[in-house]
């Protein structure tokens, strides 16, 4: 999916009903420098996977912690 780029991530983020150990999965192959061709696209995904984490704990430290990785 990573050679689809940027576009590929964004669609598959924005499929509201989308497996988010889906999401885990891509988030865990994407690249960790960065790449002009892939920030939108992981940016996209970051978001979807930020919003379903901070939103599954009431812990203001585990929200903080989410806030620092995404």
């Amino acid at each position: 999916m990573l050679f689809l780029g940027s576009p590929a991530l964004i669609g598959l983020a924005s499929i509201p009903a989308v497996p988010l150990g889906l999401l885990d999965a891509v988030e865990g192959a994407l690249p960790r420098h960065r790449d002009v061709d892939l920030d939108a696209g992981i940016a996209a995904i970051s978001a979807v996977l930020t919003r379903h984490r901070i939103a599954a704990t009431t812990s203001p430290a585990v929200r903080a912690a989410v806030h620092l990785e995404g």
